[in-house]
């Protein structure tokens, strides 16, 4: 009985298991495994469908391409709303809980963004198309807060609070939307354009999101329509409402 071979070729991000050299007739399971940030799409070539494993006979030499797409932050370019993370939720304040991780005064002071919660190492995208117009990248991550002041001494606390931070200025919709995308861990891009969904740097914990005050790593989102800060919660395709509760999500 001859042998054939089952051959898999990889478009986008992830491994397949299953190919190799079978017998004729013989039943094989494909099995597609994403890598991080990609989910499975479909197969192609000798064969076609979503399903994942797929189950398939081997009658002859075959040829299979397994497409992995690239997950992508949910986006509302016509209402001028875009995500700026994969997954979104608040992260709140040590003692003022979700209100506190939002734009206003729970904290007993204004706080003017929004902070969202994520894990040290998960990657930021722009929101809108546009140009850098700032990067400051220049805060160790490894250096805690309380110890900034003799770490930065000519620099103002806040200057050095905000940690390493992105500042891309969009025109959506006739407006100039800017976004400051604070507390990175690293940032991989260089001043010049840049398109929504490009992954601009890393969430992490530098300036203040490494404090005693902190309840962890984040992003604090600020936004500035037409150079006036604005609740970042206006220009989010996630909804959220006045307590911190997700009332419209799009999370992976």
């Amino acid at each position: 009985m001859p042998n054939y071979t089952l051959s898999i070729s990889i478009d986008g991000g992830g491994t397949v298991i299953g190919g190799g050299s079978y017998k004729k007739g013989e039943t094989v399971n494909i099995i597609a495994i994403p890598s991080q940030y990609y989910i499975f799409g479909f197969w192609d070539g000798d064969v076609s469908g979503n399903e994942n494993p797929k189950t398939i006979v081997i009658n002859y030499n075959m040829e299979i391409i397994a497409k992995f797409i690239k997950k992508d932050p949910c986006r509302d370019i016509i209402n001028s709303r875009s995500n700026p993370l994969l997954s979104m939720s608040i992260l709140g304040s040590r003692n003022n809980g979700l209100r506190g991780g939002m734009w206003g005064t729970a904290r007993g002071r204004m706080h003017y963004g929004i902070d969202l919660n994520a894990g040290i190492g998960e990657p930021i995208y722009a929101m809108f198309d546009g140009t850098i117009e700032r990067i400051i990248d220049h805060y160790d991550p490894n250096i805690p807060f309380d110890k900034y002041d003799e770490t930065y001494p000519d620099e103002s606390y806040s200057n050095y609070a905000a940690g390493n931070r992105v500042q891309i200025r969009s025109i959506v919709n006739g407006k100039i939307i800017t976004q400051k995308y604070f507390h990175m861990n690293s940032i991989i891009i260089t001043q010049g354009p840049i398109q929504a969904g490009d992954i601009i740097g890393y969430v992490g914990n530098t300036g203040s999101a490494s404090s005693k005050d902190s309840n962890g790593p984040h992003l604090h989102l600020e936004i500035y329509v037409n150079g006036v800060r604005q609740d970042p919660r206006s220009y989010l395709y996630t909804i959220f409402d006045d307590n911190g509760n997700i009332t419209r999500d799009c999370n992976f």
